[in-house]
């Protein structure tokens, strides 16, 4: 509700389009299929999402030489595409960390995107907390 309630706001999308629009619940989907955990890589981050400003993923890709110290296996897997990609490639190469990222671009299939997902150990959501930022949780 919050990201259509920011759309309407910021980016002066017209209230007209809310029929196009449905809030869908954040969990697990009980009814996909389930995998044996030895199939999970283990130190795979997963992030899924528009490559764009707000959105956090700058702020994972500083991080994550931090994360590697600690855990030398772990990779990062950036599902999706957008404006700010090259950037991001980028900076992935100025920290040295290329080896450990893998950039998917825009993935037009649910099923493979459900697939990337489910053998990632780890799913994470890095948006920054403003509030210009109308996918941040109205909870933060």
């Amino acid at each position: 509700p919050v990201m259509v309630e920011m759309r309407e706001k910021l980016r002066g999308v017209s209230p007209r389009h809310r029929a196009k629009q449905f809030v869908v619940p954040i969990g697990t989907d009980p009814a996909a299929p389930q995998y044996d955990l030895q199939t999970i890589h283990r130190f795979e981050i997963c992030y899924v999402g528009h490559l764009r400003e707000g959105q956090g993923v700058d702020f994972l890709l500083k991080i994550f030489p931090r994360i590697l110290a600690r855990v030398p296996k772990a990779s990062l897997l950036l599902l999706g595409g957008g404006e700010k990609e090259k950037m991001l490639r980028d900076l992935a190469r100025q920290l040295g960390i290329t080896t450990h990222v893998r950039f998917t671009g825009f993935v037009e299939s649910e099923e493979e995107v459900q697939e990337l997902i489910a053998h990632a150990a780890i799913a994470i959501a890095p948006y920054e907390d403003t509030s210009d930022n109308f996918t941040r949780s109205r909870f933060l």
